[in-house]
């Protein structure tokens, strides 16, 4: 189905605004996913607060030209979808990576964090990176443990010097 200018237009400048709100990107090859799978993908980003687009790659192309993803230009080939996550940078890729994992067949292409292209190993990384909530909740734990250790020591110490008052 052939798009006019006029709807190009608004799909660049609908995309370049989205380039300018988020924090990272990923693409991935959809050859072959089925377009039931794709609006499960969709669903499930909007819930994390990811956007998903799945355009033609020269429209791609214009509207991350002059962006911080720039640098996804050259990756842009076939059948492409791009997620940017707007809040933590990791959504984007987590959500793809589960979707890769549930054996359909998304295949992650690459990742743009704070303008670079990310390596293989750094995209499993921004996988791996913690949300907001957990990271606050891994820290409180840290605190929980340090506290009950020192009440621990605290209380150990007490007991051993009115054990040793009560032998004198």
């Amino acid at each position: 189905m052939a798009i006019n200018k006029k709807k190009k237009k608004t799909i660049i400048s609908r995309i370049t605004k989205v380039n300018s709100l988020a924090v990272s990107a990923v693409i991935s090859d959809i050859t072959g996913v089925s377009v039931n799978n794709i609006t499960k993908l969709r669903k499930a980003a909007k819930e994390v607060g990811v956007v998903v687009y799945s355009v033609r790659n020269s429209l791609l192309k214009r509207s991350v030209n002059g962006t911080m993803f720039q640098c996804l230009k050259d990756q842009l080939s076939g059948p492409t979808l791009i997620a940017y996550s707007l809040e933590h940078p990791g959504s984007a890729a987590r959500l793809l990576d589960d979707f890769q994992n549930k054996k359909i067949n998304l295949k992650i292409k690459g990742a743009v964090f704070k303008n670079r292209m990310l390596l293989p190993d750094e995209i499993k990384s921004l996988i791996a990176m913690p949300t907001y909530n957990e990271a606050i909740g891994k820290i409180m734990l840290i605190l929980q443990e340090i506290s009950i250790g020192k009440l621990f020591k605290t209380v150990m110490a007490i007991y051993n010097k009115k054990k040793d008052s009560i032998k004198k």
